[in-house]
């Protein structure tokens, strides 16, 4: 069928990066001011449409005979638009199906998001001077431009009207058709969509996850914000204490840096290089790993999350210590989160449209917009069964039942302590000593908890409950998997605890004697130290899950992983030489032993990985050039540099072996996560959430227990390329997302 392309320009007195697209279309006082289009493929350029004109007959046309409408992030935006601002106007209901996006052809291909950045990418050329980022946000912000009569009445009597607005209005058209231009350029140089299951019905089940939402418990989402808020005042007021003014709150971190260096602290330079195992890898909880933020601007030294938590594994004064804890609870982003979840949730309390489809090119996972619920902390105290198992004297899996009623009372009574507020009933109620393996005492206090408690915000509707289900230890078993390392991969599908596997000879005891919180050691080292983290990188990796070493003993775990693990090293060795072969013989494809399911190939200037699935990761513009460690040496192997893609931004960097590995396993990760959200959708299970390796469904509450056997199926089920990956998935029946 034809394709037409279409762009929207709108004015509205909402601020879209507050309320996102939901909460500004649907405001009384948004409404479409140009429509431009244009059938793909044939002569001429883009029509416009005005507020104000009749409905083009064309439209219609197109519509009535089933043609598709296309454009840029039209499926999140210009379709909503389309139903909330054009129907009521007398343009055709255009169905769902027919909605194509070519902002995920894009994203797919990890090139910029961006329609602009798109065409920067890809070598189009157009007119700057109607990019103006700060003027479209004056034409179209009715508080600042108040548009006082229909479009088409002020283009054809701009003498009523004042000239400025008037200029306004047509340059926004001249924009709204070169919009519409460049979208056509970008599908000629774009690579298709994956042309395989579950992908090509994956925007379709993307759309519909997205238009029904996720509900939000208002007051507790209300209570935690008002608790974070207090407790953040009286931290700024401990930080300007303890630090004697010279630092006079948590967020300036500048004082905190001149501070902690007059006290003799070795705050780390911006100009040191940095190794490549030294990089921050991602797991999907709370980073802080973006461009240099307002607050790190102005100063020599650097104060992020791996430099504090490198710090902290040393020894240090005891006020400085004090002080980094501090700024790590008041930096929490699942606190600040809080106040953006009511800013963007209807009046309904439903977030609509959080999911981006293929939000990180390089692997294609999701990633979120407004909310952010991607990087929602685990509720630790009520989900671990197995401390909570402890605690209590149980067995966590013979008295999996009694373990399971305990933490659903622990649930619901933090859920009415967060309702009410007060920072001083949730310090005494959850505010813990936690000792690290040095015996140093840190007290955990409110902005943790409610960090923690951030995705039991997420609740079911009335009379129905979640199925949640996640994949099992799958960030470990996917690495495992592809290295060939078949002792490991056994001890996972005969469903061995690997991770005290892992821990046991650090504390050199068996694993069934180790306890929960040793057990910790063996789950960070399985799931940073198989990415071939090196010390630096596993500090703050370990304060994650609240363990803070040393990095002599960090670097003794690195060597040990290693040790133990030596067909998952040559596994990482033997992938990046692959990609780099492919490099230099362009052409060529280069599988990566042992068991050949990966391989690396180049065409015109990219560089390809082919998945297990079939399914293509693009990196751009690939080179090979001579490296240097970080005392300047030079390294025996050149560097592969390739573009990465972060946000609106194109930067280069190397793509070192831990990143090329972490890469593959979230790709594969999010094969599986769509081929169960498919699934999924074909058995009628309603997607409310899913976040990396696990998803949500809602149902009726007297039929959880029946239809869970088919959840758990949905999550299985999975095509012969998952041969030999020992999947397995945790299935639970719950009020609230977990």
């Amino acid at each position: 069928m034809p394709m037409m392309s279409i762009d929207i320009e709108t004015s509205s007195e909402a601020d879209l990066n507050k309320v996102q697209s939901s909460g500004y279309l649907n405001h009384a006082s948004t409404r479409c001011l140009f429509l431009a289009y244009h059938v793909i493929g044939t002569p001429g350029r883009p029509q416009l449409w005005c507020e104000g004109d009749p409905v083009p007959y064309a439209i219609k046309g197109h519509v009535a005979d089933g043609g598709s409408l296309t454009g840029w992030n039209v499926i999140q935006f210009d379709r909503i638009g389309w139903r909330l601002l054009l129907v009521p106007l007398g343009f055709p209901e255009a169905p769902d199906d027919c909605w194509k996006d070519s902002m995920h052809l894009a994203a797919a291909a990890n090139l910029p998001r961006s329609l602009d950045g798109c065409a920067k990418a890809v070598g189009l050329q157009f007119q700057s001077d109607l990019k103006d980022s700060r003027r479209i946000k004056r034409v179209t912000n009715a508080n600042l431009t108040p548009i006082p009569d229909k479009v088409r009445t002020i283009l054809t009597e701009p003498e009523r009207f004042d000239l400025r607005l008037v200029d306004d209005l047509r340059w926004l058209a001249d924009r709204c058709v070169q919009d519409v231009e460049l979208e056509e350029q970008n599908l000629t140089r774009l690579p298709p969509w994956p042309d395989m299951h579950p992908w090509l019905a994956m925007p379709a089940v993307d759309r519909r996850i997205n238009d029904r939402g996720v509900l939000i418990d208002v007051p507790l989402v209300q209570g935690m914000a008002r608790a974070a808020a207090m407790e953040t005042t009286r931290l700024d007021g401990e930080m300007a204490r303890l630090t004697g003014d010279a630092v006079a709150r948590t967020s300036t971190v500048n004082q905190l840096k001149k501070w902690l260096v007059s006290r003799g602290v070795d705050v780390p330079r911006k100009d040191g290089r940095k190794g490549e195992e030294d990089e921050q890898l991602d797991l999907g909880e709370e980073s802080d790993d973006g461009p240099e933020s307002a607050t790190e601007k102005g100063s020599a030294y650097r104060l992020r999350k791996n430099d504090i938590a490198n710090l902290l594994a040393g020894e240090l004064p005891d006020d400085c210590r004090s002080a980094l804890f501090m700024r790590i609870e008041a930096a929490k982003a699942s606190a600040r989160k809080l106040t953006k979840m009511l800013t963007v949730a209807d009046g309904w309390g439903i977030i609509r449209n959080a999911k981006v489809l293929m939000g990180a090119q390089a692997t294609g996972r999701w990633s979120s917009t407004g909310a952010q619920l991607d990087n929602m902390v685990r509720d630790a105290f009520a989900k671990d069964y197995e401390a909570i198992a402890e605690k209590n004297g149980l067995d966590a899996k013979r008295d999996k039942s009694a373990v399971k009623k305990l933490a659903a009372g622990m649930l619901a009574t933090a859920i009415e302590v967060g309702r009410t507020g007060d920072p001083d009933l949730i310090r005494t109620m959850y505010e813990a000593p936690r000792k690290d393996l040095q015996g140093r005492v840190r007290i955990e206090g409110v902005l943790p908890w409610i960090s923690r408690m951030s995705r039991r915000t997420i609740a079911a509707p009335q009379g129905q409950v979640f199925l949640n289900g996640d994949f099992s230890n799958i960030q470990a078993r996917i690495p495992v998997w592809l290295a060939g390392q078949q002792e490991t991969v056994d001890a996972f599908a005969r469903g061995e605890d690997v991770y005290r596997q892992q821990a046991s000879p650090v504390y050199g005891l068996p694993p069934e004697q180790l306890s929960a919180e040793q057990r910790q050691i063996g789950k960070v080292m399985r799931l940073f130290l198989s990415f071939m983290a090196g010390p630096k990188a596993f500090i703050p990796a370990c304060m994650i899950y609240g363990i803070s070493i040393p990095e002599d003993r960090a670097r003794m775990f690195v060597n040990l992983f290693r040790e133990t693990n030596k067909p998952l090293v040559d596994f990482c060795d033997a992938n990046l030489a692959a990609a780099m072969a492919a490099v230099q013989n362009p052409g060529q494809q280069f599988h990566v032993p042992p068991i050949g399911i990966i391989s690396w190939f180049t065409y015109g200037d990219c560089l390809c990985c082919m998945l297990p699935s079939g399914r293509l990761l693009h990196y751009w513009h690939p080179r090979l050039s001579q490296g240097y460690w970080q005392d300047g040496t030079p390294k025996r192997t050149l560097d592969l540099t390739v573009d990465f893609v972060k946000g609106p931004f194109v930067y280069r960097r190397t793509l070192w072996r831990g990143i090329a590995i972490q890469n593959l396993c979230c790709a594969i990760e999010a094969d599986l996560l769509a081929d169960a959200l498919v699934n999924m959708d074909r058995m009628d299970l309603p997607v409310r959430i899913h976040v990396h390796d696990s998803a949500s469904a809602t149902v009726d509450e007297d039929r959880a227990e029946v239809l869970m056997p088919r959840f758990k199926e949905a999550m299985l089920d999975h095509p012969a390329w998952v041969r030999g990956l020992p999947v397995a998935a945790e299935v639970d029946i719950s009020a609230r997302f977990g």
